[in-house]
C-alpha cells in the first residue's frame, strides 16, 4: 500500500505534458500506515524535494501567445510583458532543465516583481516551489495565477495538488473539480481527483473510476491501478 501511495503522484507536478513516471523511492515517510487516510505528506519519501528530478519545460510566452487560462479579458489581451521579465522566465527555463530549482524560482520571483500580472510566470513559479518542497508557497503562486486567469485548468489542478500536500483535502478536491469542469477529459486532473478520492474509504470506488478514466491516456495511472492488484 505504501508503494502505491509513493507511485501515485510522481511526475504530476513538474511534467504536465510528460508521460511516464520514475521508479518509486522508498523512505521513512513512505512506509505503511493502517489508517483509512494517510496524511498528505506521507505520499512522498522524506527528502528536500518531494518530486522526481525531471526537466521542467518552461517556455517564455511569445508576444502574441494566449495567456494561461480558458478565457481572457481585454486587459489580458492588451497586457505586454516587459522584456526583462521575459528574459527572467527564459533563464528560469534553463535553470530548471539543469535541476537548479532554487535558481529558477529566484528568476521567476524577479519576473513577477517586474510584472505582477505575468500569469505564466506565476504558474511556473508555483511549479518550482513544488519542486523545492514548498507547497504553501506554491499554493500562493497558483492562487495569484487564478486571480489573473480564473479559468486556468492547470492553475486549478496545480493548486489542488499543492493544497493536498498542505493537508487541505477539501479545498484540494474543490479546485481539481473546478479544473475538470473546465476540461472534463483532462487525464491528469482525472488522475489527481481519483487519487484524492481513493485515499478515503468512503469515496474509494469513485476514485478508482476516475483513475480508470485517467489510465486511458496516462502510463502512470495504469501503473497505479496495476499496483492495486
Amino acid at each position: 500500500m505504501a508503494r502505491i501511495r509513493t507511485v501515485a503522484l510522481f511526475g504530476v507536478w513538474s511534467c504536465w505534458a510528460q508521460q511516464g513516471v520514475p521508479a518509486p523511492q522508498e523512505g521513512p515517510a513512505s512506509r505503511a500506515t493502517g489508517s483509512q487516510e494517510a496524511p498528505a505528506h506521507s505520499v512522498f519519501p522524506t527528502q528536500a524535494n518531494p518530486f522526481p528530478a525531471a526537466p521542467i519545460e518552461i517556455e517564455p510566452p511569445a508576444a502574441r501567445e494566449r495567456p494561461t487560462g480558458q478565457s481572457i479579458s481585454l486587459t489580458q489581451l492588451c497586457h505586454r510583458v516587459p522584456k526583462e521579465a521575459r528574459k527572467s522566465v527564459a533563464r528560469a527555463a534553463k535553470l530548471a532543465k539543469s535541476e537548479d530549482h532554487q535558481g529558477a524560482a529566484e528568476e521567476l520571483e524577479a519576473a513577477v516583481r517586474l510584472d505582477p500580472e505575468f500569469a505564466d510566470a506565476y504558474q511556473q513559479l508555483g511549479i518550482e516551489y513544488g519542486e523545492l518542497g514548498r507547497p504553501s508557497d506554491a499554493a500562493n503562486a497558483f492562487r495569484r495565477l487564478l486571480e489573473l486567469s480564473p479559468d486556468s485548468v492547470k492553475g486549478h489542478c496545480y493548486l489542488g495538488l499543492a493544497l493536498l500536500l498542505t493537508g487541505d483535502r477539501a479545498q484540494s478536491e474543490q479546485h481539481i473539480r473546478l479544473a475538470l469542469r473546465q476540461s472534463p477529459e483532462d487525464a491528469r486532473c482525472q488522475f489527481l481527483l481519483g487519487y484524492v478520492l481513493w485515499r478515503q474509504e468512503a469515496t474509494r470506488t469513485d476514485g478508482l473510476q476516475h483513475m480508470q478514466n485517467a489510465a486511458r491516456g496516462l502510463p502512470y495511472a495504469k501503473k497505479f491501478l496495476r499496483n492495486l492488484h
